[in-house]
């Protein structure tokens, strides 16, 4: 796989050759699975070559060790570069070297996240969590959605859904029980005669079962699409949610959430 990236052999070799050369392997194959584009895998390449080299230097040659080096990595990797330059800037770098890593250990290994078989990511939602669906149909537009939906159904449309590559799932677990989920598309339209180009995450659904509302599953969950959003270079998540739900209006405010284009509707008698 670092061969459609790398063209040439020794700097294949010298990846292959660190410590964390198959895992970075492994983590590039995860990314071109989720159709991340050429250049974000390319820039983060050499940043997980030089955590490796930076946590062999103070031999922690082991993923348990490596990883609790992160903060300090980050300070180093950003003292290399120029410091004189906008804020805006450095907090940009120092979101990527972070988000790149934590990412590179959360998918590849945690392997909490990648699974080969997207279709298996269905099967949580139609036999553990039933709650997650009865919650939506409980929202404050009842002539909305169908209360009859099957579990089957839901399994079948989440398999469709994560057969293809921009959209995902992550699920939160408390003691190996599925808690809650978020299930978000990484977008990339081309420009248009009306519309910019533009790149972004959205959010289609953002679930916590009852018993782990107020836990902080919720903020933990979007917390991990920022990352993930921050790892590939982009810089704007979107959402929606009903006008009547206060509760959620209330927490995507507070988590820096603000509407950007309302959706108006009147209905005909």
């Amino acid at each position: 796989m670092l061969e459609r990236f790398f063209l040439k052999p020794q700097t294949v070799d010298r990846i292959m050759g660190c410590w964390l050369g198959p895992r970075i392997e492994l983590y590039v194959t995860a990314l071109c699975e989720r159709g991340y584009a050429a250049r974000s895998i390319l820039r983060r390449v050499p940043i997980l070559m030089e955590f490796a080299e930076f946590a062999a230097a103070r031999n922690a040659d082991r993923v348990e060790r490596a990883e609790r080096l992160l903060d300090a990595f980050v300070v180093d990797w950003l003292s290399a570069r120029r410091l004189d330059r906008p804020a805006d800037a450095l907090r940009r770098d120092r979101n990527l070297a972070r988000g790149t890593v934590r990412h590179f250990f959360s998918l590849v290994v945690s392997k909490c996240e990648h699974r080969p078989e997207k279709a298996a990511w269905a099967n949580p939602f139609a036999g553990q969590v039933p709650e997650f669906f009865e919650y939506l149909h409980a929202e404050p537009e009842p002539t909305f959605f169908r209360a009859d939906t099957s579990h089957g159904e839901v399994a079948a449309f989440f398999a469709a859904k994560l057969s293809v590559a921009e959209h995902n799932i992550r699920l939160a677990e408390i003691e190996g029980t599925p808690v809650g989920y978020v299930w978000f598309e990484m977008q990339d339209r081309p420009e248009t005669p009306f519309q910019l180009a533009r790149k972004r995450i959205y959010i289609h659904h953002l679930s916590v079962r009852k018993i782990a509302r107020r836990t902080g599953v919720d903020s933990a969950l979007l917390g991990a699409i920022q990352s993930e959003a921050s790892a590939a270079g982009i810089t704007s998540i979107a959402l929606d949610t009903w006008a009547t739900n206060s509760p959620a209006l209330q927490f995507f405010e507070a988590q820096g959430f603000s509407p950007f284009n309302l959706v108006l509707r009147k209905r005909l008698t």
